[in-house]
């Protein structure tokens, strides 16, 4: 007996294989699989990442030593033993090595053409390949920074007559070259001041005013003896030296009393800059540093025999056209050290010569290593 049509639809229908759909449990725990996988991949990467630098640590450590009786030894002394500080370097750290790599790192991508460079890229290959072409360096000798010296006003050691002209009634202000020097070249010679947010209002930006960096590395150089001695001492050559090439390069004749001389006195005013700074452990609270006056406030407080501070201020501040005003607000970082210069005798008492000469030192300290070539 036969099937009807309708019994072989119902079969063929029954013989097709039927779509399988997932349960709510079924999803669940596929994505719990998921997620579990995700994170033990995680954990893997971590553990691997957390055994390299625990492993570090422990090859950075001297185990052999006891840390009670010399924590130092046993924290870095493995450090220490494996690695030398470098011949050109005072120190040597994980960010000295970091700092090495970054740097070969970015000398790859300055040196990489690239037509698609975006501008600031091109300008920063053009600088960078203006540095490395030592050619054209040595050819213009110290010619750039003889320009330098006389864009500023002259230095007293390098050249035959600054006392008859430059150093005499209102033709020199030690405001205006300090003015000059931070506002177009960066340097800060007696004082820092650089426009900040407030730290205690950061929707605003308000002046600073600070002590500065100094030539040495720190005012124990300056002022302690040992091995700081040896470095105060071999600086002094060092500012010498740069005075003899510049009058030299200038064809004065050389005099070395008169360049010596000068030199030490520059020396000691700096080393009185860096006896009036407070140590870098007393800088370590910005509540205790701040100190907000006004600029007439400032004046009256600072007054460092007549110095005047609008003037100097305004000086930096109209390189972006802006007027200050005696009742702009300051924040002062250094009350301490600007209490100090202003009882400081011998600071004030400085003539023009002796001004000029520690501004022009301080912008020559950071450029002579243009000139490195003709120290060699």
């Amino acid at each position: 007996m036969g099937k009807s049509e309708s019994q072989m639809d119902i079969m063929e229908k029954s013989t097709k294989p039927r779509k399988h759909r997932w349960t709510v449990v079924e999803i669940g725990l596929s994505v719990t699989v998921l997620l579990m996988s995700c994170a033990l991949a995680g954990l893997i990467v971590l553990y691997t990442s957390c055994v390299t630098a625990a492993a570090r640590l422990l090859q950075n450590m001297d185990p052999s030593v006891e840390p009670c009786q010399n924590f130092y030894q046993y924290a870095c002394g493995g450090w220490i033993e494996r690695h030398v500080i470098p011949e050109t370097s005072s120190l040597h750290s994980v960010f000295n090595i970091l700092r090495d790599e970054l740097e070969i790192v970015l000398k790859g991508v300055l040196e990489m053409e690239n037509k698609d460079d975006r501008e600031a890229f091109k300008k920063a290959k053009t600088l960078y390949s203006s540095c490395m072409n030592e050619t054209l360096i040595e050819q213009r000798d110290s010619r750039p920074l003889l320009r330098l010296i006389d864009s500023i006003g002259d230095w007293p050691v390098a050249s035959g007559a600054w006392n008859s002209t430059a150093g005499t009634g209102d033709m020199w202000r030690l405001e205006d070259t300090l003015a000059v020097l931070n506002a177009r070249y960066n340097k800060k010679a007696v004082f820092e001041m650089f426009v900040w947010p407030d730290d205690r209002d950061s929707s605003r930006y308000i002046i600073h005013v600070d002590q500065p960096a100094l030539g040495m590395p720190s005012r124990d150089y300056y002022l302690s003896d040992g091995n700081y001695k040896k470095v105060h001492c071999a600086y002094l050559e060092f500012m010498v030296s740069i005075a003899r090439i510049a009058r030299e390069d200038r064809n004065l004749t050389q005099d070395e009393e008169r360049v010596r001389e000068d030199m030490t006195r520059v020396l000691e005013l700096e080393t009185d800059i860096a006896n009036a700074t407070s140590p870098a452990e007393e800088r370590n609270d910005i509540t205790v540093l701040y100190n907000k006056m006004t600029l007439r406030e400032v004046q009256q407080a600072f007054n460092l025999n007549g110095f005047n501070w609008t003037r100097y201020i305004q000086g930096i501040m109209s390189s972006v056209s802006v007027t200050v005003q005696p009742d702009e607000p300051i924040v002062v970082y250094c009350s301490p050290y600007l209490e100090k210069l202003n009882l400081l005798k011998r600071f004030l008492s400085y003539t023009f010569n002796m001004h000029s000469h520690i501004c022009i030192w301080k912008m020559l300290l950071f450029k002579a290593a243009y000139i490195a070539f003709k120290l060699l």
